[in-house]
């Protein structure tokens, strides 16, 4: 193996190794702290996604920490053949004159190239993570696509309630209010320039109990940044595609995510009734036409059901994001464990040259045959090998 592809093994061997530990205690956390937690739990995953890109720059970029598997004893060895001069007492074997063959001509430079299975597998990992991102700049086109065609609501009752609701989460910058007939859900669009998009069949609407619920969740969302940690996330998932424990961590972010929101949503509105009515007809809307999957939308079909059930069962919460000590905390530790983890290097340390081999318990001395070899031209006796026949298996 070239050291090119001894490089790109060893990076492989150690970005498996790292995400897995990384993801393994993302999970561990999230199994621990429990559903009530939810703020904690999101706040934790948040530093794993940071944590798992930050780990292939530690891994190329930080000096290395060699860690060394001992080496297994070597248990036999195939000594030298044992030379000795031709004039032996006892009679040995005689080789007659023999031709050497011929060498090889060398391999020609121009013969074809044959990939291994270093090229394939990188070439389908590259290929796989391509067509992943370009669905993701796709998603992004259709976002800002369905921003440029959407028009802005001027609906008194939508736009004192949303400028109360933004007061009430305390987000100073400004979100644009829109409404279209290509979505059948609410979303929260953007990051820098947040946006929340209405469907034009919701903004009729003269219910307050179900306008506040929409905008209250879905600012939730603008609050915590959820758009920009959704883009992070996919980018996760097209660098650590072949990894199975990134799509379950996928799923237990956006159900963490929705939680949080819907836990808001529960406290501020005085009760789960008239939430979860608002969030089944919503949901309604799904059957006719889903939202961009990019956008944090109001309502989702997978999962829903656990939604309600914990919509009924939650005490709900004041805040929408953990406390910033906590998330500090969580994001320092996260990060410095990705960056131990891309340093550290596991390799299986070699058997030194003065360390004797092993030996078996029960030792023997292998059966020799005495071999002469003479000049073709004198047949005088050259020199002379005791050598082991090659069809014999070496005892243990």
């Amino acid at each position: 193996m070239s050291v090119e592809h001894g490089s790109v093994v060893a990076l492989a061997r150690d970005l498996a190794t790292g995400s897995t530990a990384i993801l393994a205690m993302a999970i561990a956390g999230h199994l621990v702290l429990g559903r009530r937690r939810a703020m904690v739990r999101s706040a934790l995953w948040n530093a794993g996604l940071v944590g798992l890109l930050i780990l292939p720059t530690a891994s190329m970029a930080l000096p290395r920490l060699r860690v060394e598997i001992p080496a297994a004893p070597r248990t036999r060895f195939d000594p030298e053949p044992e030379i000795f001069p031709a004039s032996v007492e006892d009679r040995p074997f005689e080789l007659g004159p023999t031709i050497l063959p011929m060498p090889a001509p060398p391999a020609s430079r121009a013969s074809a190239w044959h990939p291994g299975w270093i090229e394939i597998t990188l070439s389908v990992y590259l290929i796989v993570a391509v067509l992943r991102g370009i669905g993701m700049a796709v998603a992004i086109s259709a976002i800002g696509r369905l921003r440029r065609r959407s028009w802005s609501i001027d609906d008194p009752r939508w736009v004192e309630a949303i400028d109360r609701w933004r007061g009430r989460l305390g987000i100073a910058r400004r979100v644009d209010l829109l409404s279209t007939d290509q979505i059948s859900v609410p979303i929260a669009a953007g990051w820098l320039r947040p946006s929340i998009v209405v469907p034009e069949g919701l903004v009729g609407t003269s219910d307050s109990e179900t306008i506040d619920a929409v905008l209250l969740h879905e600012l939730a969302h603008v609050r915590r940044g959820d758009f920009g940690w959704n883009l992070m996330m996919k980018l996760v998932q097209i660098l650590y595609w072949p990894h199975p424990m990134v799509w379950m961590a996928g799923r237990m972010i956006a159900g963490v995510r929705e939680q949080v929101c819907d836990d808001l949503c529960v406290h501020v509105l005085g009760g789960a009734g008239a939430y979860r009515a608002t969030l089944i007809e919503v949901a309604s809307g799904l059957v006719r036409r889903p939202g961009p999957s990019i956008g944090m939308a109001m309502a989702r079909g997978p999962g829903l059901g656990r939604r309600l059930d914990w919509i009924d069962r939650t005490r709900g919460a004041s805040r929408c994001l953990s406390r910033w000590p906590e998330r500090v905390v969580i994001g320092l530790v996260m990060i410095a464990a990705a960056g131990l983890l891309g340093s550290v290097e596991v390799s299986r340390a070699s058997a030194r040259p003065d360390d004797p081999p092993a030996k078996p318990k029960e030792a023997a001395a292998p059966r020799t045959i005495d071999v002469i070899v003479r000049d073709r031209v004198t047949g005088k006796p050259i020199v002379g090998a005791r050598v082991r026949p090659t069809n014999e298996a070496p005892r243990p």
